[in-house]
């Protein structure tokens, strides 16, 4: 099978809705925004919760939380941790990745890490 060369960029990702204001005139209002959008810092609560609850009873998500010195942490206190996790992770990829989401209340969360070419693979 013949291998693509073609890679996926940034810049040839389809444009995508910016939750900030615009100069469509389209409200900042992410519930009225359609469609894929990027993540703005103000939200990664929101989009934490949602990767929260997906990952609930993930394995591997749960492996930060199941340490020997949690044994004793209630299942209250573990929650809190997982919470905190997925919004340090959420708000990582704001700052320095892309955070993408879907419909007004982060139905969907995408976080990627964006190369810049200096990283070593």
């Amino acid at each position: 099978m013949a291998k693509s060369s073609r890679a996926v960029t940034i810049q040839s990702m389809p444009k995508m809705a910016e939750s900030s204001s615009s100069s469509s005139g389209r409200s900042s209002n992410p519930s009225q925004e359609p469609g894929v959008r990027i993540i703005p810092s103000k939200e990664h609560k929101a989009a934490a919760n949602c990767l929260a609850e997906a990952f609930r009873e993930d394995d591997v998500a749960k492996y930060f939380v199941r340490t020997p010195d949690t044994e004793a942490w209630s299942d209250s206190k573990k929650w809190d941790m997982h919470t905190r996790i997925m919004n340090s992770l959420v708000l990582a990829h704001c700052h320095k990745g892309l955070a993408l989401t879907v419909g007004p209340y982060h139905e969907a969360v995408a976080l990627w890490w964006v190369l810049d070419g200096s990283e070593d693979l």
